[in-house]
């Protein structure tokens, strides 16, 4: 599956080393990118290395990015693991290359693309198994905690369960379906009413 660093730094750096380092004037690309994410609410600074990277954005670390330089152009995937219905790709358009150049980058970013997609697919599906493993464990019957401060009753009233983590502090789990019915995530509650998401996942439509 995936498994991003936190990520960032300062974005004068950012563009003091690329400078530093470019001869393609890819400046105004990397621009084109950081104002493309800024309007979808993202003000990060990607180092674009081909690793996935990962931001806290608004206090929550979900949002992703993996992106590279092919020759004068950039190609990135960046999206929410809470929400993968906005995961988007970013293609620049690089001027003046020849035709052998155009057609050689169109095949890197291709290339790029579908292990991308091949890697999301591999990080849901194993956010899936471990969701549905955890499930298969919790208690299916008995009150939380959490539950009770609400006054609400059983975990069984309301499809939920129990786990009992390794420090020996209940947690609430919430199943999460799709819309046939299959376990894709799960929603962990702890006492205080923090709610967590496994890491990778993959949070459907309900």
């Amino acid at each position: 599956g995936l498994r991003p660093r936190f990520a960032g730094r300062p974005r004068q750096d950012f563009f003091c080393q690329l400078q530093k380092n470019s001869t393609h004037g890819l400046e105004g690309l990397v621009q084109e990118l950081l104002d493309e994410l800024l309007s979808k609410g993202y003000d990060v600074t990607p180092e674009l290395n081909d690793t996935y990277e990962r931001f806290d954005c608004g206090g929550k670390s979900n949002f992703w990015i993996r992106g590279r330089f092919i020759g004068s152009e950039i190609v990135a995937r960046y999206g929410d693991w809470k929400n993968p219905e906005i995961n988007s790709t970013f293609q620049s358009k690089g001027t003046g290359l020849s035709d052998e150049d155009r057609e050689k980058y169109k095949k890197q970013s291709a290339a790029f693309l579908k292990d991308c997609a091949k890697r999301e697919k591999e990080s849901h599906t194993e956010a899936k198994k471990n969701a549905q493993a955890l499930w298969a464990e919790c208690k299916p019957k008995g009150e939380h905690p959490y539950l009770i401060k609400k006054g609400l009753g059983p975990v069984e009233k309301y499809g939920l369960r129990i786990r009992i983590a390794s420090h020996g502090v209940p947690e609430l789990i919430v199943p999460m379906h799709d819309h046939e019915g299959v376990l894709w995530n799960y929603q962990r509650i702890l006492e205080d009413g923090q709610k967590l998401f496994q890491q990778g996942d993959i949070t459907p439509v309900l």
